[in-house]
């Protein structure tokens, strides 16, 4: 016969498993490095031999950019090639020479003074870049849009390439800054997020300035109105455009004769009616109270000379020179300027006379 089975209690077994196991230790991911590692005859030739086929290299590219090409750039009288060489040829030296030895050194046996040794390079080759960026921009790129402002009759251009002169350069180096603090191994995480916290609240506090500047530029390109333009205000009154700002815009409001200032954020908004657009002539209704008695043909040919003496109003040419001289209200020369009327005369006696270059000597 078969005899039950027997069941024994075991203490331990009653309690957790898992509180009996050791702890496991989970080794480091990052590598420990040695101060300093001799190389092996094999890495030594290696690091030797891709030196200098890289310094070979390098010499041939820097003797073709900076004698063949410029070589070039003087047969063709390019005066601006000519500027970026003579810019680029420091930098581009030390480029050459320290990004042939960033890479050369990836043939050696790694340690923390081949680190730090390639960390130097990388931030010299940043140092390099940043400033060769820097110097094009200021010194090749602003001359040339300069040179093509001056070419051009647009007002956008005047005013948009001084502030880049004034904004880019520092935003450059701050960014080289940047990136050569990293390039050397220091944990910018902080300064990266200091700095966008930065920029988002001057950005919020700045709103509205900053709507009017972008609203300017979009004025300046855009040119629906230029200086000099007549036009009429959404709310009724007509104003003459004297100037349009990267805040403001500054207008002459002429049945009021004041003058105003909009915010270009605003004024971009408004619809207004160029009254100067296709044609600059512009006809304005004026009336005049004379006495009962006064005798017409006398009085119409007073108002008809002042009319035609003003040289800015269309009529006759014969006639206009005959009253303009007689003219009142008009400035006269000053510190060896013309003066508006012997301008207007120009003007009337020569049609191709430049009113733009001459505007602040007869204004």
């Amino acid at each position: 016969m078969r005899s039950p089975p027997v069941f024994c209690a075991v203490p331990w077994l009653s309690a957790p498993l898992f509180a009996q196991a050791p702890a496991l230790s989970v080794p480091s991911l990052t590598p420990v490095l040695p101060p300093f590692v001799p190389p092996t005859p094999e890495q030594a030739i290696a690091f030797l031999g891709t030196l200098a086929l890289l310094a070979g290299l390098a010499a041939a590219f820097y003797g073709l950019l900076f004698v063949v090409l410029r070589s070039v750039f003087r047969r063709l009288d390019f005066e601006l090639g000519i500027a970026i060489l003579n810019l680029a040829r420091i930098p581009a030296l030390v480029i050459l020479i320290f990004g042939s030895l960033r890479l050369a050194l990836n043939f050696l046996a790694p340690s923390t003074a081949l680190l730090w040794l390639g960390r130097f390079c990388a931030a010299l080759l940043v140092a390099a870049f940043t400033f060769l960026v820097g110097q094009l921009f200021t010194q090749a790129a602003v001359y040339y849009l300069k040179g093509f402002a001056e070419k051009t009759e647009a007002a956008w251009d005047d005013v948009l390439i001084p502030i880049l002169e004034t904004i880019i350069p520092p935003l450059i180096y701050v960014f080289g800054a940047f990136f050569f603090l990293q390039s050397l191994g220091i944990d910018l995480t902080g300064l990266w997020v200091a700095f966008g916290g930065i920029t988002f609240v001057l950005g919020f506090a700045l709103k509205d300035i900053l709507a009017n500047f972008f609203s300017g530029l979009v004025l300046l390109i855009d040119t629906p109105f230029q200086f000099g333009d007549m036009v009429r205000l959404p709310d009724g009154p007509t104003a003459v455009i004297k100037k349009v700002g990267l805040r403001v815009t500054h207008l002459y409001v002429i049945d009021n004769y004041c003058e105003v200032y909009i915010p270009n954020a605003e004024l971009e908004k408004r619809d207004i009616v160029n009254l100067s657009r296709p044609t600059p002539h512009y006809a304005y209704s004026l009336n005049v109270s004379v006495r009962v008695d006064a005798d017409p043909v006398a009085t119409t040919n007073i108002l008809s000379e002042i009319v035609n003496g003003h040289p800015d109003i269309l009529g006759d040419l014969d006639e206009k020179l005959r009253c303009l001289d007689s003219f009142l209200g008009l400035k006269q020369a000053e510190n060896g300027e013309i003066s508006k009327v012997e301008a207007g005369r120009l003007r009337q006696e020569h049609p191709t006379f430049d009113e733009t270059v001459n505007w602040r000597a007869v204004h």
